[in-house]
């Protein structure tokens, strides 16, 4: 602690200008920083984007249809942090986890 008090001691007045100055450049960007980290509440979540599924995708029952969505299931599970789900989601469909294995490495 000594030593840190030595060394804020040593500095000289152009030294403590340059310190403030830069303080006072960063202060915007602290602040908002700061004013984030605080205000935020638990309701409070990301901005996620939500696949959109027409009604004839929806009532389609053929194979493509299918794993279109389990795709856009998988990846709202993935984005919501969702770890259970996805993980049930390979055991249901095991031939469909190679193409997401990149995502989950």
């Amino acid at each position: 602690m000594e030593t840190v008090l030595s060394f804020f001691r040593g500095l000289d007045a152009f030294q403590w200008v340059l310190i403030v100055a830069g303080l006072v450049l960063l202060w915007p960007t602290i602040q908002e920083r700061l004013v984030k980290l605080f205000t935020k509440t638990e309701n409070e979540t990301e901005d996620v984007e939500v696949p959109v599924i027409d009604n004839k995708t929806i009532k389609k029952d053929d194979l493509t249809s299918l794993v279109y969505k389990w795709e856009v299931l998988y990846e709202s599970c993935r984005q919501h942090d969702l770890n259970d789900a996805c993980n049930k989601l390979k055991e249901v469909f095991p031939m469909l986890i190679k193409p997401y294995e990149k995502y989950d490495a």
